[in-house]
């Protein structure tokens, strides 16, 4: 028997077949996409962090840095505890090369300033600049004179009111011979004499 084929029905064979082609081409495209965007993000997250961190390096390097204080040799100005940022362009950019239009000064006295402790760089210290360059500085009987003429001190505290006689002998703490009279001393060119604000429990330039 002869076989009568439809007509009308290859257009639906057609457009069926254009369709799963299209879905398939879709299909191919989304995973694709899919996959671009995945790659996409972990690019920009891996871009995002090195920015950042690039640019906190910087900042903590060259700019500010922050830090918390860890004695109270600066008591009561600053407490234990008390957390800082510390200004490392200002002072930096006046003894290095200035750069044009940024902030610069010198160091004043009562200024407070961090330093890297002498003979341990990897330690912070906080304290008050007292005696500046091409000055003579003394402590009689706990009060500082430059240049013989008393400072006015408002912010000091001494919690121990037993003074250290300047001749003592032999003493078993010895440490603090130096705490209540000390010098006189020529302060020489780019050289501090600092102090913490708690004079009867702070290491300074009496001790070192």
């Amino acid at each position: 028997m002869p076989v009568h084929s439809n007509s009308n029905q290859i257009p639906d064979l057609l457009e069926k077949s254009s369709r799963k082609k299209n879905e398939s081409a879709l299909g191919t495209d989304l995973s694709s996409a899919i996959r671009m965007s995945g790659y996409g993000f972990f690019r920009e997250y891996f871009v995002t962090t090195v920015v950042c961190s690039t640019f906190a390096l910087f900042i903590t390097t060259y700019v500010v840095h922050p830090m918390t204080v860890p004695t109270p040799s600066m008591q009561p100005t600053i407490l234990v505890g008390d957390r800082l940022f510390v200004d490392k362009f200002t002072l930096r950019n006046k003894f290095n090369h200035q750069i044009f239009a940024t902030p610069n000064r010198s160091i004043q006295r009562k200024d407070i300033v961090v330093f890297k402790f002498p003979s341990q760089p990897e330690i912070l210290y906080v304290k008050r600049v007292i005696g500046l360059p091409g000055e003579t500085l003394e402590i009689r009987n706990k009060t500082v004179y430059i240049d013989e003429k008393g400072l006015d001190e408002p912010y000091k505290f001494h919690s121990d009111p037993y003074v250290y006689p300047r001749h003592i002998g032999h003493h078993l703490f010895n440490h603090n011979l130096k705490r209540d009279n000390f010098g006189p001393i020529y302060i020489p060119n780019n050289s501090y004499f600092v102090m913490g604000d708690n004079r009867d429990d702070s290491a300074d330039s009496r001790y070192f």
